[in-house]
C-alpha cells in the first residue's frame, strides 16, 4: 500500500495575473437613492467605502483561492507513505512540478504492475484530478487511469469514497475519520491545508519545516484510516 497526499499553491504572480479580473470602478449610479439628498450621500459614501475595501483585498482574495483551482495553481508537494514490512517510510517530494508529476505516474505504473494500491482520502475529488490535469498542462504522459471521463482505475482507493458506502457526495474529513477511528489527528497543528503554501514559502525560520511536518502527519493519519478500513474488510 502506498498512501499519498498532495499540497498545492498559486501559480507565480506573473502567470496568475493573466487570469485576474480587477473589480470595476465604483459607480455611484448603482446606489439606490434615498428620499433626501443627505440620505443618498450617506448611502453612496458607505457603498464607496465598501467598494474600496473590496478592491484593496481583491488580488489577495483571488490568489488565496488559486490553490483550489488547477487552472490557477500548481502541485507544490506530494507526501508518500510506504509500507516496508512492519515499518512505514514517509517521504515528502518538493521538487519542481513536472518532476513531481512524472515521479508520481512512474510510481503508479509500478504499483499497478505489482498489484499494489495507491490510497488517499478524497483523492478522486481533489488529488487525482489535479495530478492528471496538471500533467496535461506540462505534456507529461500518463497511464490510462480514467475510463469514460469519470471512473478511476482500481489501482486507486479513496477512503472517503469507501466510507461513503454508496452515498452521493458524502464528505467526511480525514481529520474527523482519523479521530473516530483512533488513527491520529490534525488538532493543534499551526499549519492548515489552506496555509500550507504560505508556511512553505515563508522566510520565517522553521516555517517550511512546519509545512513539511503537516504533510507528513497527513499521510500518517490517512494511512491509519486505510489500515482500520482494511482490517474491517472494507477493501
Amino acid at each position: 500500500m502506498i498512501v499519498f497526499d498532495i499540497e498545492t499553491c498559486p501559480m507565480a504572480d506573473d502567470q496568475l495575473r493573466q487570469f485576474y479580473i480587477a473589480p470595476s470602478p465604483f459607480d455611484p449610479s448603482t446606489v439606490e437613492p434615498g428620499t433626501k439628498q443627505e440620505t443618498t450621500d450617506r448611502r453612496i459614501a458607505k457603498a464607496k467605502a465598501e467598494h474600496e475595501a473590496k478592491v484593496a483585498t481583491a488580488w489577495d482574495d483571488f490568489k488565496a483561492k488559486a490553490p483550489l483551482d488547477e487552472t490557477l495553481g500548481r502541485v507544490l508537494a506530494i507526501g508518500y507513505l510506504r509500507e516496508a514490512g512492519e515499518e512505514v517510510e514517509v517521504k515528502v517530494d518538493t521538487r519542481d512540478e513536472p518532476e513531481l508529476l512524472a515521479t508520481f505516474w512512474k510510481m503508479a505504473r509500478v504499483a499497478k504492475e505489482k498489484g499494489d494500491h495507491m490510497v488517499g482520502h478524497n483523492i478522486t475529488g481533489f488529488d487525482l484530478p489535479w495530478l492528471l490535469t496538471r500533467s496535461w498542462v506540462h505534456g507529461i504522459a500518463t497511464p490510462r487511469v480514467l475510463t469514460k471521463g469519470r471512473y478511476w482505475d482500481p489501482l486507486f482507493i479513496d477512503t472517503m469514497t469507501v466510507w461513503s458506502v454508496g452515498r452521493y457526495r458524502t464528505f467526511r474529513s480525514a481529520d474527523r475519520l482519523a479521530k473516530l477511528l483512533d488513527a491520529g489527528s490534525k488538532s493543534g497543528l499551526e499549519v492548515e491545508g489552506a496555509t500550507f503554501w504560505k508556511f512553505f514559502f515563508s522566510e520565517t525560520p522553521g516555517d517550511r519545516e512546519k509545512a513539511i511536518a503537516y504533510l507528513e502527519n497527513d499521510v500518517r493519519i490517512e494511512y491509519g484510516i486505510a489500515k482500520r478500513l482494511t482490517e474491517a474488510g472494507a477493501f
